[in-house]
C-alpha cells in the first residue's frame, strides 16, 4: 500500500514496521506540485499533516474524493478537529499516536474505501 505523506513531520512515516506490514511512503510538501505527485504516484492514502489551518483538505477532496485523507496533527483542541472532518477528512489523529495505532486506521480507511467502491 502507497501512503503519500504530505508535509509529514510524523517520526514512523519510513519506520521498520510500517515497511513490515507492507506500507510504501512518498513524502511531499504541500506547495511542491502535490496535484501532478497524487497523480504520478496514486497513493492509497493520503496522510496529511497540518500545524495551524486545515485549508486545502476541501479543495484535495474535491479533486480525489477516492482516495482517503487522514490528518495527523499536534493539535489537540476538538474545534480543529471538527473543523478538519467538516472540510472532508476522513479521520483526524493526534501526532502521538502510536506507530500501529495508525497503521491499524489506515488499513481501515482504506478497507471502507476500497468496500465502498465495490458497492457502487
Amino acid at each position: 500500500m502507497k501512503i503519500l505523506c504530505v508535509n509529514s513531520k510524523w517520526k514512523h512515516d519510513n519506520s521498520k514496521l510500517g515497511v513490515k506490514k507492507g506500507y510504501e511512503f512518498v513524502k511531499v510538501r504541500a506547495g511542491d506540485g502535490l496535484f501532478e505527485v497524487i497523480e504520478k504516484e496514486s497513493p492509497d492514502l493520503i496522510l496529511l499533516h497540518i500545524s495551524k489551518l486545515c485549508s486545502g483538505i476541501s479543495d484535495l477532496k474535491k479533486q480525489y474524493p477516492k482516495i482517503p485523507l487522514l490528518v495527523i496533527s499536534g493539535d489537540r483542541k476538538i474545534k480543529k478537529k471538527i473543523d478538519c472532518l467538516e472540510q472532508g477528512a476522513d479521520s483526524y489523529v493526534h501526532s502521538s499516536v502510536i506507530a500501529e495505532k495508525l497503521f491499524m486506521l489506515i488499513k481501515a480507511l482504506i478497507r471502507s474505501y476500497e468496500w465502498g467502491e465495490m458497492r457502487h
